[in-house]
């Protein structure tokens, strides 16, 4: 038999966390199979059927996973990568060819990282600022600003500066549109000075697919009303701690 195909692709899921199955493999009396992560968690019983699980693992289910290849998700944005069903999970978590989201708001272009610069470079010259690795640049915020865009000069990397308006002044921090990474690749810098006092934050910037403002970042920077402030975004190879 040359190819394989299955219709229905939940078959292959744990019945407990519904998620793809990992080996070893378990299965309860009534034929219920479940992943290695839940089977420590359940005891001896399933929760919805009552009847006992085995500690014997599911051979014909461990060697199904284990000859299944199948193409990535993303295949379409440039991924040719043939993968393991039991290796899907982790592939999609680091796939380079996530699809990411045009970062303005009246554009529904989607597309990986790589090709989303080229086309913001394109369409949407006029709508960020640029700038380069380890310099700083100088930013004032609008209070209707939610968003501002910088786009690295040389590769085109895309970040999204969030603005959020608070009863105490502007909440910002600083991420990057990209697949998800271990590690993230780039650090930044905020830096707002007035008479008084000097305002400082030194973090990383997480991996976002799309801009979405439902959850606000546990680290950001608070900055008084129309205040401008210095921002310096680094990667691996820049060092810019000195800068600041």
């Amino acid at each position: 038999m040359d190819h394989l195909m299955y219709s229905n692709p939940k078959l292959l899921d744990c019945c407990n966390c519904s998620q793809p199955l990992t080996i070893p493999v378990f299965q309860c009396d009534n034929g219920h199979i479940f992943c290695s992560t839940c089977y420590p968690k359940l005891g001896n019983k399933r929760h919805k059927c009552s009847l006992r699980i085995s500690s014997k693992r599911c051979k014909a289910i461990e060697n199904l996973l284990l000859s299944i290849e199948m193409s990535c998700p993303n295949v379409n944005h440039g991924c040719n990568e043939k993968i393991s069903c039991i290796g899907k999970r982790k592939h999609e978590e680091e796939c380079i060819h996530v699809p990411c989201c045009c970062p303005v708001s009246s554009c529904d272009f989607v597309a990986s990282s790589e090709v989303l610069s080229k086309h913001f470079s394109d369409k949407h010259g006029d709508s960020h600022i640029k700038f380069s690795y380890g310099h700083s640049l100088i930013v004032y915020i609008k209070s209707n600003d939610e968003t501002i865009v910088f786009q690295e000069e040389t590769y085109g990397k895309l970040f999204i500066l969030y603005n959020r308006a608070t009863l105490l002044g502007n909440a910002i921090n600083i991420c990057c549109i990209g697949p998800n990474s271990f590690e993230s690749e780039y650090r930044y810098y905020i830096l707002a000075r007035s008479q008084m006092c000097k305002l400082k934050l030194q973090s990383f910037a997480k991996d976002v697919q799309r801009v979405a403002f439902a959850t606000p970042s546990s680290e950001f920077l608070l900055i008084p009303f129309g205040s401008s402030f210095i921002v310096i975004l680094t990667d691996r190879c820049s060092d810019s701690c000195s800068r600041v």
